[in-house]
């Protein structure tokens, strides 16, 4: 498959959330969401894994809507939020004594 290349620029609303509508049926073709920049000063820090999305744009692919939904995306701060940590703690183990 050929690849095509189109650049839509999209921005977050005060949740987080953004909308970057697609126009027609794109067969086979997949779309990449790239983190750009980040407004917050304290967060900008982009990390691998967490920068980009794939999203498949086809109307045929067994989905029953058009609304599609890339992974979540995010910057990391330059201090961790209160609460993190312990988070972390009970969700992954992390930083648990072996």
């Amino acid at each position: 498959m050929a690849k095509v290349e189109h650049s839509n620029d999209g921005v977050t609303d005060s949740t987080g959330t953004y909308k970057i509508a697609v126009v027609d049926d794109h067969e086979e073709e997949i779309c990449e969401v790239v983190l750009v920049e980040s407004p917050f000063a304290d967060c900008k820090e982009i990390k691998f894994g967490r920068d980009r999305g794939q999203v498949l744009l086809s109307s045929d692919a067994g989905i029953s809507n058009s609304v599609r939904h890339a992974n979540s995306l995010g910057f990391l701060r330059d201090e961790p939020l209160p609460g993190c940590e312990k988070l972390l703690k009970e969700y992954y183990g992390i930083g648990e004594e072996e």
